[in-house]
């Protein structure tokens, strides 16, 4: 090949690299997806819409259910932050120079009375909602309850039958 042939060849080789990066960037710009992103659903609402559905509530007891909802939340939230205010007083201990075990107690059961109330708090709102099944609902509750309740009850370990002697 002479040298004219080569340089040609290359030339041309080039640009036909260079439109394809120009078309794959190109492609790849009008191809992306947009940037709209459905807003993110709080938790709260997913878990609301879940038990309104499951349980098949009507409008007023919709209504109804909402409002505790609201206030359950509300309630639960203030204690959870106290809850996270006094831990951080717990953990910051940590650090003195002087360990009082009197003000680690104090702390502690301080947060264990808090984790009581947010289980009283949760038991009297798991009773309004009861309050507000009818009928069928009532049988709804109960299953969905206990599935609730069997899912967050920590597992016991596979424990092998003793052995019988004979």
């Amino acid at each position: 090949m002479n040298y004219f042939k080569e340089k040609k060849f290359a030339t041309i080789a080039i640009i036909v690299l260079v439109i394809l990066n120009i078309t794959t960037i190109t492609l790849l710009w009008l191809g992306r997806p947009s940037n709209h992103r459905h807003p993110m659903v709080p938790r709260e609402k997913v878990l609301f819409d879940f038990i309104a559905h499951e349980l098949d509530f009507n409008p007023v007891q919709k209504l109804s259910y909402e409002k505790q909802e609201r206030i359950f939340m509300d309630e639960t939230r203030a204690v959870h932050l106290r809850i996270d205010s006094i831990q951080q007083l717990l953990y910051n201990t940590i650090y003195s120079e002087v360990t009082n075990k009197l003000v680690i107690d104090s702390l502690t059961n301080i947060i264990g009375s808090l984790d009581a109330e947010l289980n009283r708090i949760t038991y009297n709102h798991l009773v309004e909602i009861k309050s507000l099944c009818e009928g069928n609902q009532q049988e709804k509750y109960k299953t969905l309850l206990k599935d609730v309740l069997d899912n967050i009850r920590p597992k016991s370990p596979d424990v092998p039958p003793p052995r019988r002697e004979e």
